[in-house]
């Protein structure tokens, strides 16, 4: 009995020289999240997508689903590629810093035809930060490249650049804003000579689609508007139904165009919307050159909500310099 013991011992210790024995594979595990209108649902996450201490740092590109259950700080970029989604647990934290500065990377990059969607579960205090470096975005395109299409449900969500160019949110430099759409949650955004959400620097860019339906949303630009086109860039199609809206510019628009951007379309039909901004709602300022230079204001429709929006230069609703936008107002409370 004791030779078979023995002898059983021994070939286990080869197996483990062998082939090893390392950390037992985490099982996939449903985790809740709140959907559009705060639907609960729930979802399977596999075991390696789940995002906590002991993930993988080293991993680059994300694909499918996943879940953030820890503290954690990744020091380099992410590509969603493909649809992801991401719950953010409540309680837990992901810092992600796209390299170091000087590369041309995103935070998390969501480059055109891709897609990123994050969620929250019930308290909403799981939390995402991330900052993107020369000319890349926060969240979306890298340097040179156009944003694919962001949906916010939940969470709290921060994105914020290191240097010029680039949106918090939406296009790199060069690039387009893509479609953002922020559904719910607490949102900070800020560009730096792109939009806080919105297009990068760009004299031919847009803001892309911005449609915000609820959430607190917090945006701020520099040169670019804080909801709209980065640095020369136009307002594209902004879209506010819901939710409190806070925007704040320094020459661009608070909501429409960045320096010489016109407005674009902008709709506001419910919400709470303050803006201020060179102009608050509609194109940028001349940023320096000739009135004439300045954006015009667009097409901006009110139909509902309240918007508190003030220029410095500009109209608080309108174009940044003497141009006027096509502007009509209706059923809502505007100041």
């Amino acid at each position: 009995m004791g030779d078979c013991v023995k002898r059983l011992f021994v070939v286990l210790m080869t197996c483990v020289m062998l082939f090893g024995v390392g950390a037992p594979a985490r099982a996939d595990a449903d985790y809740d999240y709140l959907d559009v209108g705060g639907i609960l649902r729930q979802h399977s996450i596999p075991g390696g997508h789940v995002i906590g201490g002991d993930w993988d740092t080293a991993s680059t590109t994300l694909t499918g689903w996943y879940a953030v259950t820890g503290t954690l700080t990744v020091n380099h970029s992410l590509e969603a590629s493909g649809e992801v989604s991401l719950i953010l647990t409540d309680g837990a934290s992901l810092t992600v810093i796209g390299g170091d500065p000087g590369e041309l990377y995103p935070g998390i990059g969501v480059a055109s035809g891709n897609s990123l969607t994050i969620y929250g579960q019930t308290a909403g205090s799981g939390s995402l930060s991330v900052t993107g470096h020369s000319g890349s975005a926060g969240i979306g395109g890298s340097a040179y490249q156009s944003c694919g299409a962001i949906t916010i449900n939940g969470g709290r969500v921060t994105a914020d650049v290191s240097s010029n160019g680039a949106a918090g949110i939406g296009g790199g430099y060069n690039g387009d804003g893509g479609a953002i759409t922020i559904n719910g949650g607490t949102v900070n955004a800020t560009g730096y000579f792109g939009a806080g959400i919105g297009g990068g620097t760009n004299s031919l860019n847009s803001a892309g689609i911005v449609t915000i339906n609820g959430g607190t949303v917090t945006a701020t630009g520099t040169s670019g508007a804080a909801i709209g086109g980065g640095l020369y860039g136009h307002g594209g199609t902004i879209t506010i139904s819901g939710g409190t809206v806070n925007a704040n510019a320094s020459q661009g628009a608070a909501i429409g165009g960045g320096i010489r951007g016109n407005g674009g379309t902008i709709t506001i039909s419910g919400g709470a919307v303050t803006a201020n901004g060179d102009a608050g709602v509609g194109g940028g300022t001349a940023g320096g050159g000739s009135a004439a230079s300045a954006g015009d204001g667009g097409t901006i429709v009110i139909s509902g909500g309240t918007v508190t929006a003030h220029g410095n230069y500009g109209a608080g609703i309108g174009g940044g310099g003497t141009d006027h936008p096509l502007y009509s107002a209706s059923g809502g409370g505007t100041t």
